[in-house]
């Protein structure tokens, strides 16, 4: 019967000792924040990542436009529409449908030089 007093008495020590651990873990350790929290952290380390790779991206490009004398010159000419002396410039006139049948005697008596400026001053 001493034996089983013992015996009893461990199981009773490992009981309390493992309902313990339990209050504890219920208590200080809220598993389901824990998850929502690691979730967003890893969507967070996979913007940071992203961002990073943009970074590194830009910084080329900066580098490139700081260094590269054809990366400039192909920028002005796509953005700016710059050409290098010598070559010949030609601007596009479009016209709306519904300028163009009221248009057709207006274009014939104004100048070419009217109708660039009349171009370039809607356009900008």
């Amino acid at each position: 019967m001493i034996r089983v007093f013992k015996w009893w008495s461990v199981a009773r020590k490992l009981l309390k000792v493992g309902l313990f651990f339990a209050v504890l873990t219920w208590a200080f350790l809220p598993t389901k924040e824990y998850l929502v929290k690691k979730s967003q952290l890893a969507l967070v380390r996979k913007e940071i990542k992203q961002e990073k790779i943009i970074h590194h991206k830009l910084l080329l490009r900066i580098n490139a436009l700081r260094t590269d004398r054809e990366t400039i010159k192909k920028l002005a000419r796509s953005k700016f529409g710059l050409v290098e002396p010598g070559e010949d410039l030609y601007v596009p006139i479009f016209l709306s449908s519904s300028s163009k049948s009221s248009s057709k005697k207006a274009k014939h008596s104004l100048s070419l030089f009217s109708r660039l400026t009349d171009f370039f001053d809607s356009r900008f």
